[in-house]
């Protein structure tokens, strides 16, 4: 999670998060907060603060508030919303990399299994069945400042919402690329299917639409920040790449 004075920006897994937070965190006019750190620690006008980096809304509120800061009095509460299916095939992708920081449940499954075994066995982000939809409210509640971007049409989104609280605009960095090993040649009816048995993803499919009409809804260099952690160079997984077969880089 990122804020200043005017915004807040919550980091849904795998909705080019990694890349707005490069954005943010350089181009955010004022003093800048950033969470997902392991020590408080302060750099030039940015404050790095302990604590996860994916905090759902409701966890977001609490951190904020601890802050004196509650989420009505930020001009906007900004996500980005991703078809499920696609972020299920993005964060799987990721997953097979095999990074020592990502190790735990999901990844085992992920290196382990074909991606339907995935879908069917791993959670997302701690929660089985999967609780996308925590990111978009806070208990219960869609925040009347939430602005909701749509990662199918970021640039554009990010040009309505997000330039006018930069200090010049600037182009969005491609970061936490996930590789190809499953990619979207999957027929609509497979896909149907998955939704219909409620498939890890799908079953906030329903809500997410509906947050699409309560809020506003609405490319990339690379990263030379020095906010980002440091982490070892990527290496390409050695297990055999699939293509597929399961929303929020």
């Amino acid at each position: 999670m990122i804020w200043n004075e005017e915004i807040v920006f919550i980091h849904v897994p795998k909705t080019a998060g990694m890349s707005l937070t490069t954005m943010l965190v350089g181009g955010l006019k004022g003093r800048v907060f950033m969470t997902g750190h392991d020590k408080h620690e302060r750099r030039g006008n940015v404050t790095l603060l302990m604590g996860g980096r994916h905090e759902t809304m409701a966890q977001a509120q609490i951190v904020l508030e601890m802050h004196n800061r509650p989420l009505s009095s930020f001009q906007k509460v900004i996500a980005v919303m991703r078809e499920p299916y696609t972020l299920e095939i993005s964060r799987y992708n990721y997953l097979r990399i095999g990074h020592p920081w990502d190790a735990g449940p999901a990844q085992k499954i992920a290196m382990s299994t074909d991606f339907k075994g995935y879908l069917l066995a791993a959670p997302f982000f701690g929660y089985k069945p999967p609780r996308l939809d925590a990111f978009y409210h806070a208990f219960g509640a869609i925040p009347a400042n939430a602005v909701f971007l749509k990662f199918e049409h970021l640039s554009e989104d990010i040009r309505a919402h997000i330039f006018p609280h930069l200090i010049e605009p600037a182009e969005l960095p491609r970061e936490n690329l996930p590789g190809r090993v499953v990619s979207r040649s999957i027929t609509m009816r497979r896909q149907k299917s998955f939704a219909t048995t409620g498939t890890a993803g799908f079953s906030t499919r329903a809500f997410i639409g509906g947050v699409c009409f309560r809020a506003k809804v609405v490319s990339y260099a690379p990263n030379t920040s020095p906010l980002h952690q440091q982490r070892p160079a990527r290496k390409q997984s050695a297990t055999p790449r699939y293509a597929p077969d399961r929303t929020i880089a």
